[in-house]
């Protein structure tokens, strides 16, 4: 399920979380966030999904990728990663809130008096 169309990165955690990633460690780390963001959860844990989502061949992945991979946990086949369930979870309650304010706002409208 694809989610909201914008995603929080807080940079100043971001760098200090990666200072020793090599450019191409960190093409692969910003993808990964991307795909688990638009995917609204996990990615899945298979050399050939993680490759094709970081642009690379499962060979280069294996044997530069592995900083980064570590920086999520295995279960069940995926790969997670905390910090991302964390935005997620809140970037929904935002959507939620926002829903309620709108569908709250057209229950007013509905009530109002007509002025005919």
């Amino acid at each position: 399920m694809a989610h909201s169309f914008w995603m929080p990165l807080y940079w100043g955690d971001y760098f200090s979380d990666t200072l020793e990633f090599s450019t191409f460690q960190h093409g692969c780390y910003l993808l990964l966030i991307g795909a688990y963001w638009q995917r609204g959860g996990p990615i899945p844990d298979e050399p050939e999904a993680l490759a094709r989502i970081c642009r690379t061949s499962c060979d280069k992945l294996a044997r530069y990728g592995n900083p980064v991979l570590a920086r999520f946990h295995r279960k069940d086949g995926l790969l997670h990663h905390k910090r991302i369930d964390l935005e997620l979870l809140r970037s929904s309650k935002r959507q939620d809130r926002k829903s309620t304010r709108l569908n709250s706002s057209h229950v007013s409208e509905s009530r109002m008096p007509s002025s005919a």
